[in-house]
């Protein structure tokens, strides 16, 4: 049966006006059945994580398929067990990608993630790179209700990029990922100061993604054309916003810290 906790999420859970939220306890309930062919479900999956599934594939099915493809590829890249607080805050202290979902959201309510890949301390592996990515949006989506519902609006920041900082292999190995492995629904892509070898980059990550996804990307050239999608209060501070984006300041993610383990919720520590 769906506990309290469920429940309440459910009801909790609320979608742009043109849509219809899949989260159900009812669908939860199959999506369980599926996913391990009892109801209980999966001991690593609460239903705040499947959560998530539903709200990205709109299927049950689906859900089901992206929740295998997720756990063969957390095990096929060595996360097992809690997703602990530390990896996130590692990553944010590299500076490659900031949010902060309390203040930092687009028009249509999408939470924005800034990802910066030309201030990378040094020059990662492309599965370093990938692991980075994975635990910022793996956290993000199990944590915050307008990720799931409103969806992610990734804004890639390109200063201080170059031929030098990039590896070729960086988008083959992230569009992939984002596209087929985390449940996350992208609505949109925009890029600002672009390098001027950028239709390089395009053309490597243009086949990788789906048409849907390539629909969603935008580039947008100058910051100030970002206010067409985002109010200057909630854009980043490094783009023109009013919005600090540090790790101190993001209150999201001081409040999944450790002193708040006091429960797994789908992999993550977290309160609620």
């Amino acid at each position: 049966s769906v506990g309290q906790e469920e429940r309440s999420f459910c009801d909790e859970g609320k979608m742009c006006d043109d849509e219809v939220d899949p989260l159900t306890p009812e669908a939860l309930k199959a999506l369980r059945l599926a996913v391990s062919g009892k109801e209980t479900g999966l001991e690593h999956h609460s239903d705040r994580s499947l959560a998530r599934f539903l709200r990205a594939k709109k299927t049950v099915e689906r859900a089901a398929e992206n929740v295998k493809s997720y756990d063969a590829f957390r095990k096929e890249i060595g996360i097992e067990g809690v997703l602990e607080y530390e990896k996130v805050a590692e990553t944010h202290a590299l500076g490659f990608m900031l949010f902060d979902p309390a203040t930092c959201y687009n028009k249509d309510g999408a939470v924005i993630v800034h990802g910066r890949p030309g201030k990378l301390q040094g020059k990662p592996t492309p599965e370093e790179l990938q692991r980075m990515v994975f635990y910022v949006i793996d956290w993000l989506t199990i944590s915050n209700e307008a990720a799931q519902t409103k969806g992610v609006m990734m804004i890639m920041d390109w200063t201080d990029m170059s031929l030098l900082k990039f590896n070729r292999k960086y988008p083959q190995m992230i569009a992939p990922m984002i596209q087929n492995v985390l449940p996350v629904r992208m609505k949109m892509i925009a890029h600002v100061n672009v390098p001027g070898f950028f239709s390089m980059i395009f053309a490597l990550l243009k086949p990788l993604l789906s048409k849907k996804i390539r629909s969603r990307l935008k580039v947008l050239g100058a910051p100030e054309n970002l206010l067409e999608f985002v109010d200057k209060e909630h854009l980043p501070l490094l783009l023109g916003g009013d919005v600090d984006l540090t790790l101190e300041n993001n209150r999201l993610l001081i409040k999944a810290g450790p002193d708040h383990a006091s429960k797994n919720v789908a992999g993550l520590q977290m309160t609620n």
